[in-house]
Formats: structure tokens, sequence, C-alpha cells
């Protein structure tokens, strides 16, 4: 079984893609950067990465990413030198790479860490790989380069101990019992060290459904929030419920002259732009398969849901730019 989660497009138009896999005969994989399945089949999985062309031809490459226990790739992007990066969460206590890392050691116990991998252009060399994560379940869903190099990335966390959040904006974990907090951090690029300009912080807590998290079906919309069946040996925080973001997204003066002033709808990093990987984000947010809190700028109307018509928007603003009003 395989399930891919996230796609970026490469600057002369080839197509990368990153997801979770159970086969140990993922085609490509010949000359990777890691050819053979680490996690050795169902109920443990690998992450992988591939690199098709544009027309969808050509298997130009593949390769696995992970160690002995669950991985997965949630989010992948491309540095401007060709090398891609990616992010998800694993359970292996023998990731490889992760030597001379930011976070060379696994820190989740049972619980899982959040991972952030650098690999050349072609697939064949991993260049660097890192945990993040604390004591307890951490995941990474989203991430981004700035444009010094440094990498940015942020998901969920039950870790009290996060490393990185001294002088944060929010340094001190909200979450307890059965929540999670949200956390955001920023690395080098080289993936080596915490940079220099910023620390990680918790963003304030969502309460998740302590039921079980969703089984996973082939049917099902490719995102990078992770689920899988309940064999699989890292759990991940479930899905959270969808709810408005605590920084507010428009601003109404109830004066019968009021405006108001809406966020570039689809713009989840707040760059200007909106990138494929925030339109899939925001599919997934409408689906309930990822937290609203993770993008607010797609609920336009503040409902707390994302619609068809606020996605359309946000559709519109990725062909066409940004359009605020």
């Amino acid at each position: 079984m395989d399930e891919i989660y996230t796609l970026t497009l490469a600057s002369n138009g080839d197509v990368l893609v990153g997801g979770w896999t159970y086969s140990e005969d993922l085609p490509g994989r010949a000359n990777g950067a890691q050819p053979n399945l680490g996690g050795g089949g169902e109920p443990t999985s690998d992450g992988f990465v591939a690199r098709l062309s544009g027309d969808l031809r050509t298997l130009l490459r593949s390769t696995y990413l992970g160690g002995s226990r669950g991985d997965s790739i949630n989010t992948l992007t491309l540095a401007s030198n060709g090398d891609v990066l990616v992010a998800g969460d694993t359970s292996s206590g023998d990731l490889p790479g992760t030597a001379n890392g930011t976070q060379p050691y696994f820190a989740g116990g049972n619980g899982g860490d959040g991972f952030i991998a650098r690999l050349s252009g072609d697939l064949r060399t991993l260049l660097q790989s890192t945990y993040l994560g604390g004591s307890r379940g951490d995941s990474i869903n989203t991430l981004t380069l700035a444009s010094n190099g440094d990498v940015l990335v942020c998901g969920s966390t039950s870790s009290e101990d996060l490393p990185g959040t001294a002088n944060g904006s929010q340094p001190n974990y909200d979450g307890g019992g059965s929540s999670a907090d949200g956390f955001i951090a920023r690395l080098s690029g080289d993936l080596r060290a915490s940079s220099p300009t910023s620390t990680s912080t918790w963003t304030p807590t969502v309460t998740r459904t302590p039921t079980a998290e969703p089984s996973l079906t082939p049917t099902r919309t490719p995102t990078h929030t992770p689920t899988r069946t309940p064999t699989y040996s890292h759990t991940p925080p479930p899905t959270k419920s969808p709810i408005p973001s605590p920084t507010a997204t428009s601003v109404v003066d109830p004066s019968p002259t009021a405006t108001t002033i809406i966020a570039c709808v689809g713009d989840c990093s707040g760059d200007g732009e909106v990138t494929v990987d925030e339109l899939i984000l925001g599919v997934n947010i409408a689906l309930e398969n990822a937290s609203l809190q993770q993008c607010p700028t797609f609920d336009v109307d503040g409902s707390g849901f994302v619609e068809i018509n606020e996605l359309i928007v946000g559709v519109n603003n990725a062909l066409l730019g940004c359009q605020t009003h």
C-alpha cells in the first residue's frame, strides 16, 4: 500500500511527490539515496520521494526515506539550488542521516518525532536529516524556505519539552491532557543548527478528539496531514476539529462606513503567494482532514469551515496573484 501526501513542481517542470509506503518493490528506487525499505513492510511504513517528468510519462527516480519503524513524508519543497527538502513524522530511532543534525537523537518514545531531511535534486544523495520533537508525539505538516535559505516548519505536538522554545513567542506548552499545541520552528538550511534568527514556539492549544484516528483508505485526497491504520507503529496527534485561528484574519468596523480587510485567501505562509502545497492544505481543511488553524486565510466568511467558493478564490490567487481588499 502506498499513499502520496504532497507534491511540488521543479523549475524545469518535473513533478516531485512524497508520502509513505509499505511496498518493498517501489519502482525507480535503484541508485536512490535509500534503495531499500527500512521499515520491513506492513505494518511499518517508510516515507518516499519520487521525481517524474512533467508529462508523467517517465519515472526519473524514487527513494525510500525511513528507519526500522513507521515513517511518513507529509510535505516537501525545493531549494533554489534544486535540493529537495522533506518533512513529516517518524517512530524510528534509526532514521538515516541524522548524525550532525540539529537534533541527532530520537526523543519521542512511543509518540514519535517530527523530522526534516534534505536530498539532492536527483534523489541520489541524502545530504542531512534531523529529528525535531520532545518526549511525546510530534508531527510536521508544512515546511517552507526563507529568502536566506532557512527552513521553517510547523505542525502539532504533545511534548512539553519541545527543543528551542526558550524566548519564543509562546515558550510554554499549553496543551495538557488530551490536547495538543501547534508549533513553529526555524532551522538553518543545512539542518545542522537552529537558525540564530529565530526559535521554536508553541501556538495556542487546540483540543484533540480522543477517539481512534481515521482509517486510511485508497480514496482519500492526498494530504500532508499524517493518518494511518491502527496497525501502524507510530500514532501521530489525531486530526483536530477545525476552529477559527486565534489571530483574526478580518477586521470589521461596526459603523455604516466600515470596510473589510481580507488577507490573501490561501496564503498560509504570509509570503504574498499561494502555492500548490497551500492549495492541497486548503482542500484537506475543507474535508476536515486538517485543522483550519494551519491556514485560517481560507475561511473568508469566518464560518469556521472552508467551502468550495473559498477554495476557488485560493486557486485564482495561485494563478493570478494575491488580490487583497
